[in-house]
């Protein structure tokens, strides 16, 4: 789901305007055709194509905001985490008012170290009602306050996130997991079936189920969960022609 979520994030850049160079410009277009095809690259997976035009689109622009954010998350998938947080604050700084970008700043930051940051700066791209994908900032605050020990906080995010979009399946796991960590597994489980209600399960969902039903005593449910998530690690393990 992570990897989703990139993608979304490689979306909302792309259609950022550039920088300071006059826009209607053949430099600036050029720049901004070159800003697209990176993003476009990115979210495929050609990671060496995507560099190449976003370096190209940052020498035709230097100011090129969705550039920067999205060579940002590049070297992000690269590991090199120093160059990435130089590209997201840049595009942060050129764009202060771009939901997509400011947020983008803001989950890096709160995954890196730097909740109380990276929440103020969620917390701005989940304020713009003009932005139609708040539920994003608003999910990726509920992670970090999460992570940070702030469950009443990460619980109104959450269910922002969720009201916004209801079939959020990252905002949903994570408000298992919040409920999990309170010690509410009746809730736990509400929001678990809502989560199988709409998305596939996986190891790490059917771990959770598995984790709630044994705390809540249901061992028959238990051990269902456990068969389930068995099957799944034996089916891994075969060889792909005999799955």
């Amino acid at each position: 789901m992570r990897i989703l979520a990139i993608c979304w994030m490689v979306v909302a850049l792309c259609s950022c305007a550039g920088g300071r160079v006059k826009e209607t410009s053949p430099r600036h277009k050029l720049a901004q055709t070159y800003a697209e095809k990176g993003a476009a690259y990115l979210a495929e997976g050609n990671l060496e194509i995507a560099g190449q035009d976003l370096k190209k689109s940052l020498q035709l622009d230097p100011n090129n905001a969705s550039a920067h954010g999205t060579l940002a998350l590049l070297y992000e998938r690269l590991g090199m985490l120093e160059l990435a947080k130089t590209h997201h604050a840049k595009a942060a700084k050129l764009k202060p008012d771009d939901p997509g970008i400011v947020g983008n700043y803001g989950r890096f930051l709160c995954h890196h170290g730097h909740a109380q940051e990276g929440l103020r700066f969620l917390k701005k791209a989940a304020a713009d009602k003009l932005y139609p994908k708040r539920w994003i900032p608003l999910t990726n605050a509920g992670e970090c306050a999460l992570t940070s020990g702030r469950h009443e906080e990460a619980e109104q995010y959450l269910r922002q996130a969720i009201d916004f979009n209801p079939s959020n399946a990252i905002a949903l796991e994570t408000m298992v997991r919040l409920m999990l960590a309170k010690g509410e597994y009746l809730r736990a489980r509400a929001f678990l079936q809502r989560l199988e209600a709409i998305s596939k399960p996986t190891p790490e969902t059917l771990e959770l189920g598995l984790k709630i039903e044994s705390a809540l005593g249901d061992t028959e449910a238990a051990a269902g969960y456990r068969k389930r998530l068995e099957e799944r690690t034996d089916k891994a393990g075969l060889p792909s022609d005999e799955q």
